[in-house]
């Protein structure tokens, strides 16, 4: 039988039941009447593995070659059923140097360019969480096409570094078919990314309100 204000997205419910070590059936199945008494819980990147989030994070590098221009893209692949929220974005200059970046809403592609990928590490942040995250990293030596920057122009000095993501409310988030890319404006050096980011599967509400297949 239906509860009255029954909640149906599972992850609040299976969090708060782990965080408090509570047996059973979920200890929050509804909401609240309209008053309720509330004792604020000051909860951390150290919840997000209880609350199903899992944590990634990268360091990729590339460098073009003469008058080929060099990038890194994370992508959100079309059919991967989870959503990524990029919580870290640190580039760093080797020379003065201006980069592009760009949000794309769909036609998430690799950015191979027909040899391996540069990406020298990839890994999780926590041993609780998912080995391997469903957002891929690439990078190219030879972007082909222009990029229009529709993010950021990020200019920095000679040995320097610039971080794009500076709070929660600028995280930058990926929907499946979606993709951020950084990209050189200068040919012939390098561009140097870390990234830090955090995936989770949807839930079933979010798949039919949101109309994510």
């Amino acid at each position: 039988m239906a509860l009255y204000n029954e909640i149906l997205v599972g992850h609040f419910a299976r969090g708060l039941q782990k965080l408090t070590g509570i047996k059973g059936s979920p200890p929050a199945v509804q909401l609240g009447a309209d008053i309720v008494p509330v004792l604020p819980l000051p909860l951390g990147v150290e919840y997000k593995a209880l609350d199903m989030w899992n944590r990634f994070s990268a360091f990729a590098s590339a460098t073009g070659g003469v008058a080929q221009f060099a990038g890194v893209r994370i992508r959100n692949p079309k059919n991967s059923g989870a959503l990524a929220v990029i919580e870290k974005v640190l580039v760093g200059f080797a020379q003065a140097d201006t980069i592009n970046s760009r949000v794309d809403l769909s036609g998430a592609v690799e950015m191979g360019n027909g040899v391996a990928l540069s990406v020298s590490f990839q890994g999780g942040l926590d041993s609780r969480s998912a080995p391997n995250p469903v957002s891929i990293v690439s990078t190219t030596v030879n972007f082909t096409g222009p990029l229009n920057t529709s993010y950021a122009q990020i200019r920095g000095a000679i040995n320097t570094s610039y971080e794009l993501v500076l709070t929660h409310n600028t995280e930058l988030m990926l929907l499946p078919d979606m993709m951020f890319t950084l990209l050189d404006t200068t040919a012939n050096v390098p561009i140097v990314v870390s990234l830090v980011w955090r995936e989770r599967f949807f839930e079933e509400s979010e798949r039919v309100s949101g109309g994510i297949g």
